[in-house]
């Protein structure tokens, strides 16, 4: 009884064998499979960038502004920045101008965005 308990108490302290630890080429060898459609979709859908410049771009203003002023003062006053830059950005990529775009959301105009994108969201 007591072999068998010492056993047990082993094999849970042991670590796992060289065998199953995945290293992290290894990972990156096994997503580069499994997703391989994705990752390369640029190749075949030109619509597809091959970058992320554009998401990039979309953070760095808000990052620049935490970095200015080291904090939003509140959060009612993140939540008013995050959504104005969220429109200006929509405004720049669908082509429309962003002042007649403010200047009709302020004046009570509405104005839709027409989006291109094909996907399903």
């Amino acid at each position: 009884m007591a072999l068998s308990y010492k056993r047990a108490k082993a094999n849970l302290i042991t670590p796992p064998s060289k065998s199953t630890i995945k290293t992290k080429p290894r990972n990156l060898i096994e997503r580069i499979r499994d997703y391989a459609d994705d990752i390369l979709r640029f190749f075949y859908d030109f619509k597809v960038p091959f970058d992320n410049n554009f998401s990039e771009r979309d953070i760095r203003m808000m990052k620049v502004k935490q970095k200015i002023s080291g904090c939003f003062r509140s959060w009612d006053g993140a939540k008013f920045f995050a959504r104005t830059r969220s429109f200006i950005v929509t405004a720049r990529k669908q082509n429309v101008n962003v002042f007649k775009a403010l200047r009709n959301l302020f004046m009570d105009n509405s104005i839709t965005f027409q989006l291109t994108s094909t996907l399903p969201c």
